[in-house]
């Protein structure tokens, strides 16, 4: 049972516009939950944050105690990149001012919570272009990565900017190009979901698409929520997005029938209904084709096996024990015709929608 005031993060956020303003951080959501399957792969207790004290804000444990925080600004830019003037620039006409970097150091500086920040990172996706002692090309720079001159420059401006600098976690700043591309952002969070989830589960099948739209939906009604919370479990639950919620929504979407099963059963029902066994076996060839191409699926992919089991339940009763070849031909004409190229024959739709049958039947 948690006590009113063990959220190692309760303290009164810095603001909560980010929140308001949701849609035009839509790729803050993507890379967020990009991170959180990477950690996941690792089988990590973590947690993750979204529009709370930061961007995204990275927990390395649900474990109060021992919890490590890791702060993320991120940045989506399509082509600028970021120099240190860029980051510590600071508007002259205005009474408060603060910089791009001093609002990321402003989330970690004096707080309850600074001793456990581990991490503290500004992620773009156009990169950096900051002097470096060697001429090397980094994804992540640290401070000790910098030219003497661009660090004691950077340090100044952060001085006058932060209170209590000295006292700063300083060694923990660090700047990263984003690994999520800005320009197939959505793309990359289905594949990276996909690659996970086949390779902890490698005789499954799964609905990449289905576990990326719950888990993003659950990101973003966290993002929304605005309230702050003393209880740390609270937090956790109302808050963040975790492990065990990742586990749960992959269980319930993934298949527990192994490849070669799946095969089989969709050719069983070819040779049924198919009673010339020449043309039956083209199309169990046709079938194992379909098997392959929804192994490692795109986003297109994933749209045509929807659309086909959408129009199987519109078209058929899957219950009923009588099914022939007549009904196949009649859900083939009403696949849209944007997928066509995914299939070099008449044969090939019709080993495509006996396979997506045989999950429907069983």
């Amino acid at each position: 049972m948690s006590s009113a005031h063990d959220n190692p993060l309760s303290e009164e956020q810095r603001e909560k516009s980010g929140s308001d303003t949701l849609d035009r951080f839509d790729f803050q959501y993507h890379w967020a939950l990009c991170q959180a399957f990477n950690s996941y792969s690792l089988s990590n207790d973590f947690a993750v944050f979204l529009e709370y004290h930061e961007d995204v804000v990275f927990a390395s444990s649900t474990n109060k105690d021992t919890v490590q925080f890791s702060f993320n600004q991120v940045k989506a830019n399509v082509s600028k990149k970021y120099t240190l003037n860029e980051l510590t620039k600071r508007d002259k006409e205005k009474v408060v001012s603060q910089s791009l970097l001093g609002k990321l150091c402003s989330s970690v500086s004096e707080k309850k919570y600074s001793s456990k920040v581990s991490d503290i990172s500004f992620i773009s996706t156009s990169g950096f272009s900051l002097k470096l002692k060697e001429k090397l090309k980094l994804k992540k720079i640290k401070l000790s990565d910098l030219d003497d001159v661009e660090k004691e420059n950077l340090l100044s401006c952060l001085d006058e900017e932060v209170k209590n600098f000295s006292a700063f976690p300083i060694d923990s700043l660090s700047f990263e190009e984003s690994s999520v591309p800005l320009n197939d952002y959505v793309q990359h969070t289905v594949y990276t979901i996909n690659k996970v989830v086949n390779d902890s589960y490698p005789n499954h099948f799964l609905s990449a698409m289905d576990i990326y739209r719950i888990l993003m939906d659950s990101l973003k009604i966290r993002g929304k929520n605005t309230f702050d919370y003393t209880a740390w479990n609270q937090a956790l639950s109302e808050k963040a997005l975790t492990y065990n919620d990742i586990q749960k929504v992959v269980t319930k979407n993934i298949s527990e029938k192994s490849v070669s099963k799946q095969v089989e059963y969709a050719q069983d029902i070819s040779r049924f209904i198919e009673c010339n066994p020449i043309k039956a076996i083209r199309i169990n060839k046709r079938i194992e084709t379909y098997r392959l191409l929804i192994t490692n699926p795109s986003i297109l992919v994933m749209g045509l096996r929807k659309e086909i089991k959408k129009i199987i339940h519109n078209t058929i009763n899957c219950k009923d024990p009588v099914f022939e070849m007549e009904q196949v031909m009649l859900i083939k004409e009403k696949i849209p015709s944007e997928y066509n190229d995914f299939f070099d024959d008449e044969l090939a739709f019709v080993g495509a929608i006996i396979y997506e049958l045989s999950e429907e039947i069983q």
